[in-house]
């Protein structure tokens, strides 16, 4: 039976993270039809004190065991995501964002394509992107499901949904964990695991509710975006997996984000990214 299999959870949180988004996400996680056997949550660097307080409490949740690890400053999601992979126990990686919703089965299905493929390193499925409210879904952002598409799709944009991906542990490990870096980490590891031909599946289903706001779309339009943008695309094509046409298609679409009206960058995404 797929309940067999067991599966840590990741988190990381920040300064700015809300305490009231930051408990809808872990209710959805209490709620799945098959929870985690831990929670490993990685404070990068000092949280709200509010935040902080309802971790401690979730120490001594009965539910599932939490780990916390508190950082003594900010070094970036990167960092802080291989920190939470050290400290999983488990083989079976589950990621997630502390802003999000979980779908309530996500993980069983995740799970159940584990199950099915032995040789399966990771795979994601699609987000709905919400507003506000989880019924103000915006936009969905789907991903192909097929290893051969997903790679062939690493060419131009990011194969899997960060927020609703799971792993496995050594493979993480194996080469190299994330990049230590604030922007586009995720993509520099699905590069090197698709570099080095570990199978890749996605779930058509939605996995997770995704909240965007209007401060997640002036982030793309930063310079370190565009610069750490560029570089992974760099990387990708000195991988092999991309050419230099790929890597030159993608590196306008970052440079045509940063030049755009803030106005128009939402619109760009919603409905060309989409």
């Amino acid at each position: 039976m797929t309940k067999e299999l067991k599966y840590s959870l990741i988190m990381t949180l920040y300064k700015n993270d809300k305490l009231s988004y930051f408990k809808d996400s872990i209710e959805s996680i209490f709620d799945q039809t098959i929870p985690p056997s831990e929670i490993v949550i990685i404070q990068d660097g000092p949280v709200s004190e509010d935040v902080d307080s309802f971790c401690t409490k979730l120490k001594k949740s009965k539910k599932i065991p939490f780990n916390i690890v508190r950082l003594e400053e900010n070094k970036g999601h990167g960092f802080a995501c291989n920190v939470a992979v050290k400290n999983a126990c488990n083989e079976l990686i589950g990621k997630m964002d502390a802003d999000d919703i979980a779908v309530k089965d996500r993980f069983e299905k995740q799970l159940g394509l584990f199950k099915e493929d032995k040789e399966l390193t990771i795979c994601s499925g699609s987000i709905a992107e919400f507003e506000n409210e989880i019924t103000n879904i915006i936009s969905y952002r789907k991903v192909p499901l097929k290893h051969d598409d997903i790679k062939k799709f690493l060419r131009k944009r990011s194969p899997f949904n960060h927020p609703a991906v799971m792993y496995k542990k050594s493979a993480v490990i194996s080469v190299g964990g994330y990049p230590e870096i604030r922007r586009a980490e995720d993509y520099y590891l699905w590069v090197k695991l698709l570099a080095e031909g570990y199978k890749a599946a996605n779930l058509e289903e939605t996995l997770v509710y995704f909240r965007a706001s209007e401060d997640s779309f002036a982030r793309k339009k930063s310079y370190s975006n565009v610069v750490d943008g560029v570089k992974s695309r760099w990387f990708a094509y000195r991988k092999g997996v991309t050419s230099l046409t790929d890597f030159l298609i993608a590196s306008s679409g970052f440079l045509l984000v940063f030049i755009i009206p803030k106005s128009l960058v939402k619109l760009f995404y919603n409905k060309v990214l989409r």
